[in-house]
């Protein structure tokens, strides 16, 4: 039994190839002699008088006769239970019936189709195919429809059809036969859902195949054909039911012949045919499909994207992102050309007749001045700032309804149109509250900006004589386009001078430490800190704090760039959570955080982070209990204590708070320190009253009780470490008192239960050493070993050396874009400035003014 029926399912397979490849012999042989007095002339002829607006209502009318198709599916939705919005079943129905179409008039493509779209959204997936199998099945009684109205109307004429009569009286009984068999099943069962789901099917069927009727019959019309719908539709009825017969997809070449054959009986040429043919097929097939497939990349791009936890999103945004700026750039280049071209101004006589002379003047000056803005815009959508995004839009909103005014150019329009839309559909891409203008790339956008400028100014000079006597309006459009070339210049120069220095200033809302002290110390006692965290009460930099209030960063702004100083001081167990959450933060007004001397505890979460590594430096570390001052090792320290010991100097450490006397002559000290020289900041104390109050200070006295030197205790906040930031002494002190005050530091903390003594960072030491170091490694090589005429490198490290030989490297972190070279120059300006002290002075001098 199962061999007969795989012979039988065998036979049927052979007998519809066979019946295929004979209909489409046939149907070749019959195009070859159609086409043997085919005329390429005058089918051109035909396509040249078709303009924009007739292409572009084409195109809606097969757009809307194609859009009944996906209302099978609401009807499918009640019966089967489809779990899904009805805007997403109406995306997956577009989809599905578009693709079908293309296919073969849906059939088993769109039941597979739906059934990949909703057989995760349904509980009966049997009953589903079930369903959508009656649909197909009930597909044609649409046509049924037609073929019993054209029945009625020209019955008459019935005989002139010849054999094909037959088939369509056959489909006429189709859908009165299925309504009459529907009607006697509801008597039956009483199944109101079933009843008017069937009619329902039978009515969008119909409507269907009536919009199809009426975007093949006013292609004809548009295209100049003279023919009423009467005469058309028996013709259109026998192409359809002899394409639907020959089971070709889409009726290819068999619904093609015999429409072609049945209109050059009435007189229209095969040329003008053929026209209206590809027009259907485009505007029906092709379109719809196009929809559909892009619709179906978005929604499998949906479902690759979530899988691949949005990677792939962010690949094809950074393309697409790029894509839609160039795209801009090029909108506003067409804008300006399209106005200095030799052929555009040839139509310019007949446009001056409609509008007159200073309408269409003023509209091509200002499409030349509004070109070259729209491509300032271009160069500023790189900050994807939503201000620039606005501009944009109304730019491209101005410059649609310019190329309108002189004159409609369809190419130039729908460009327009698309890439408006394309920025239009990239609005997430442009979420940035603000935006920093910088340095590098305003030298870009000048140079752009000067080569646009140069280019369209040679243009005119080179086709100065040919623009001056095309003889339209005389002299007019050559004139306008220097003229208006120069105002577009001075505008476009003075806009984005303003957007420079409106935009170098600092736009992101910061938190100084004043605004958040409490929360700050209330961090630092409950979390602890490291080797930098003490410098927060310097005031300088300004302070993140993140959402629980259990976590901050101290970081300073400079450029387009916020230079964090350490690590995060807090709470650290969401720390990579809390650090991109900082990014975010910064990113949504234009900046990029720089981590500025992190520790290797950072490094895994900043490099899943984005950010790249560069050794700054190493911070030396003294065992303070192993600390002895003994041996040959120890000559240079012994030395020195016992010189300054003789000399009458003596080690004190005082507690905070401290007189005003006390501090007036550490302010001394450290005025004769510094000898004119700008106090630094940042990764560094200065002077600062309230900033010495907050721990001991250690001084030098000489024999006559005078303070000589001081160094501040900086805490470490970890019970175990202590270190020193400012070190100042006077000029007439004795060699060697900065080691006696280093060996009396360690004694200190030796004393007072401190495990480590931290002496802070040698800026570069051990940088670039190795043959296989990174370039910009190499470089900061050279500034260790040449630079110290600017900072005294290996002075510094040599110093540090005498005391420890436990050395911590320290980072800076950058992210992989950046200019590691301009990352560190930044940090070095940041590093070398004082905002507080400077503020200081100025109010000091305006109180000696006053005074």
């Amino acid at each position: 039994m199962k061999l007969n029926i795989k012979i039988s399912d065998k036979l049927k397979l052979f007998f519809k190839i066979a019946f295929v490849s004979v209909v489409i012999l046939f149907i070749v042989r019959e195009f070859t002699s159609v086409f043997k007095n085919f005329n390429s002339e005058y089918f051109f002829m035909y396509r040249n008088k078709l303009d924009f607006l007739n292409l572009l209502i084409i195109a809606a009318l097969g757009i809307i006769s194609y859009i009944p198709l996906s209302f099978y599916d609401f009807i499918l939705k009640r019966k089967v239970g489809i779990r899904l919005k009805n805007r997403k079943l109406y995306k997956y129905s577009w989809i599905a019936s578009s693709i079908a179409s293309l296919l073969g008039f849906g059939g088993a493509t769109s039941l597979a189709f739906k059934q990949y779209f909703y057989g995760d959204y349904v509980d009966d997936k049997k009953k589903l195919l079930k369903e959508i199998g009656k649909i197909v099945a009930l597909n044609l009684t649409g046509l049924s429809i037609v073929c019993c109205t054209y029945m009625g109307i020209r019955i008459s004429s019935w005989n002139n059809l010849g054999i094909i009569k037959y088939a369509i009286g056959i489909i006429a009984l189709y859908a009165p036969g299925f309504i009459i068999y529907s009607a006697y099943k509801y008597s039956k069962t009483k199944d109101k859902l079933e009843f008017f789901s069937t009619l329902g099917i039978i009515f969008i069927s119909f409507l269907e195949w009536l919009t199809t009727i009426i975007l093949i019959y006013a292609t004809l019309r548009i295209t100049g054909a003279s023919i009423s719908v009467l005469t058309f539709l028996p013709i259109y009825i026998e192409s359809a039911v002899v394409g639907m017969i020959s089971m070709i997809p889409g009726g290819i070449g068999t619904f093609d012949l015999t429409f072609m054959t049945g209109l050059e009986v009435l007189g229209i040429p095969i040329e003008q045919t053929l026209l209206v043919i590809i027009l259907y097929r485009i505007s029906y097939y092709i379109v719809p499909a196009l929809i559909g497939v892009l619709l179906f990349v978005h929604d499998f791009g949906g479902k690759i994207n979530k899988k691949f936890n949005g990677l792939p999103y962010e690949i094809v945004s950074k393309v697409a992102y790029k894509i839609v700026v160039s795209l801009v750039f090029i909108s506003g280049a067409i804008i300006v050309l399209s106005n200095i071209a030799p052929q555009y101004l040839l139509k310019i006589k007949l446009l001056k007749e409609i509008l007159g002379k200073q309408v269409l003047g003023l509209s091509i000056g200002m499409s030349v001045v509004l070109g070259f803005l729209i491509m300032l815009a271009a160069l500023m959508l790189k900050y994807r700032a939503k201000s620039i995004y606005k501009a944009s839009m109304v730019l491209f909103i101005l410059g649609i309804i310019l190329s309108l005014t002189k004159g409609i150019n369809p190419y130039e329009l729908v460009f327009l149109i698309i890439v408006a839309y394309l920025l239009y559909l990239s609005k997430r891409m442009f979420y940035r509250d603000s935006f920093v203008v910088s340095c590098k790339n305003t030298l870009i956008d000048s140079g752009i900006l000067i080569a646009s400028f140069s280019i369209y100014f040679f243009i005119l000079i080179t086709f100065g004589t040919h623009l001056k006597y095309v003889g339209i309006v005389r002299k007019m459009p050559y004139k306008m386009a220097y003229k208006f070339g120069f105002i577009a210049f001075a505008l476009v120069t003075v806009i984005y001078v303003a957007i420079y220095f409106l935009n170098i200033r600092r736009k992101i809302p910061v938190k100084t430490f004043d605004q958040c002290s409490e929360y700050v110390e209330k961090i630092i006692e409950e979390y602890k800190g490291d080797s930098l965290t003490h410098l927060v009460f310097l005031k300088d930099k300004y302070i993140y704090l993140n959402e629980d209030k259990d976590l901050f960063i101290q970081y300073e702004v400079y450029g387009d760039k916020l230079f964090v100083l350490g690590n995060p001081v807090g709470n650290n167990e969401n720390l990579f959570r809390e650090i991109e959450k900082f990014c975010e933060y910064a990113d949504n007004y234009g900046y990029t955080p720089v981590f500025y001397q992190v520790n290797d505890e950072m490094i895994s979460y900043l490099h899943s982070n984005g950010y790249d590594f560069m050794k700054i430096g190493e911070e030396a570390k003294v065992d303070v209990k192993e600390f002895k001052v003994v041996g040959n090792k120890m000559k240079s320290l012994k030395t020195s204590r016992s010189k300054v010991t003789k000399e009458g100097y003596t080690f004190h450490m005082v507690e905070p708070p401290f007189s005003r006397e006390f501090l007036d002559s550490l302010r001394e000290i450290s005025d004769e320190w510094l000898d004119g020289r700008k106090e630094k900041g940042f990764s560094v104390g200065f002077f600062d009253e309230h900033y010495l109050n907050k721990a001991p200070i250690a001084i030098l006295k000489n024999r006559e009780g005078e303070i000589k030197a001081f160094a501040n205790i900086m805490y470490m906040y970890d019970d175990e470490s202590f270190s020193v930031d400012l070190m100042r002494f006077s000029k007439n002190t004795p060699r060697g008192v900065m080691d006696f005050m280093f060996i009396n530091l360690i004694e200190y903390g030796k004393e007072n239960g401190y495990e480590i003594f931290n002496m802070g960072m040698a800026p570069l030491a051990n940088v670039g050493l190795s043959k296989y170091a990174f370039w910009n490694e190499k470089l900061a090589l050279q500034f260790y070993e040449n630079g110290q005429a600017l900072y005294s490198f290996k002075g510094l490290r040599r110093f540090k050396e005498k005391f420890s030989h436990n050395w911590e490297y320290k980072y800076i972190a950058y992210r992989r874009n950046t200019s590691i070279l301009i990352t560190v120059i930044q940090a070095a300006i940041v590093c070398s400035r004082n905002r507080n002290v400077d503020e200081s002075i100025v109010v000091r001098n305006l109180k000696s003014l006053i005074k």
